[in-house]
């Protein structure tokens, strides 16, 4: 864990809940989150494989940072490349929020379009049950790149597992 990590998980916890800016004021979709992950890799009809890191913002972890590998099986109904970003909280309280709790087995519920299969932009939601607590991981992505569906709108469904790189 390094300085600048720490510097920046301090940056991110103790955001505003309200950005101000010269178009107007709206909701901080990052206030309050337990950790962030950003991440790059491609979705063919459901099947996807990701590279990334997540740095944890609260919690006892907070300041620490890791890569990984996200591989995952499905049903969806296109192609894309693009990159991810991802808020991730804890039914148990973001500050009880641990980095072992967002490697292992998830869920993932999608959809996205495209203009011209030149540049998309879509979300995500992604839910696991970290070592068979009680509580939940919740991951809600916000996603851009390109790709294209026979339909007007790309969706799909997979399960898959965050691997750490140690």
């Amino acid at each position: 864990m390094g300085k600048a990590s720490v510097a920046l998980a301090i940056q991110l916890r103790d955001q505003s809940p309200i950005i101000i800016s010269a178009y107007g004021w709206y909701p901080n979709p990052l206030f309050g989150m337990g950790a962030i992950a950003i991440d790059g890799g491609a979705n063919l009809v459901g099947v996807e494989g990701d590279l990334g890191i997540i740095l944890m913002v609260r919690g006892e972890d907070a300041g620490r940072y890791i890569t990984y590998n996200e591989v995952a099986g499905g049903s969806g109904t296109g192609l894309s490349v693009g990159a991810d970003i991802t808020r991730y909280d804890f039914t148990g309280g973001n500050n009880n929020i641990r980095l072992a709790y967002l490697e292992g087995f998830r869920y993932k519920a999608y959809a996205g379009g495209s203009a011209f299969g030149l540049f998309g932009m879509g979300g995500a939601v992604s839910w696991s049950k970290p070592n068979d607590m009680e509580y939940r991981l919740l991951g809600i992505s916000f996603t851009s790149g390109a790709g294209g569906s026979p339909f007007l709108l790309d969706a799909g469904y997979n399960q898959g597992e965050v691997n750490y790189f140690k």
